[in-house]
């Protein structure tokens, strides 16, 4: 992976929330900073921030 290069991928917040929903069981305020987090990304392009990893099996 190339450093300083990023992925113009465009960023389906309404598809990410669904898909969220569908496999994270509550976790409300979790979901809501990650689509935060992924928004803002798109918006700016210059965030610098965590890698995001959810670990577990869907639903804890």
């Amino acid at each position: 992976m190339p450093w300083g290069k990023f992925d113009s991928t465009k960023i389906d917040i309404i598809k990410t929330r669904t898909i969220l929903d569908r496999d994270h069981f509550g976790l409300e305020k979790v979901k809501d900073r990650i689509i935060e987090y992924l928004a803002v990304l798109q918006r700016s392009k210059k965030i610098k921030g965590p890698i995001l990893c959810l670990i577990g099996p869907p639903g804890v």
